[in-house]
């Protein structure tokens, strides 16, 4: 199985502390290394591994992305449904 690293922050000491690995009917050959923000109000994927991918991604109206300070530099124009599988079997879209 094919392991893949989605977001990491390059300040942690453990790099494992905040990630959860899952899984994808989508990408079945795949561990989906995920960093856990809890302040987030959505789920997040980088746009070039849904490109590389070839995932279904589709246009919606803009959204501004506002940082937890206020700030503002990047608009979300697509969106994703991709359903994910957590170590405990439970799954969300």
């Amino acid at each position: 199985m094919q392991k893949l690293l989605l977001s990491m922050h390059p300040l942690f000491s453990n790099p494992d502390s905040l990630t959860l690995s899952l899984t994808s009917d989508t990408l079945p050959n795949m561990v989906l290394k995920s960093l856990v923000d809890s302040g987030s109000s959505d789920s997040f994927i980088y746009s070039v591994f849904v490109q590389t991918q070839h995932l279904p991604a589709y246009g919606i109206p803009p959204i501004k992305l506002r940082l937890i300070d206020g700030t503002s530099n990047s608009v979300i124009s697509q969106a994703l449904d991709l359903q994910i599988h957590f170590p405990t079997g439970e799954s969300r879209n």
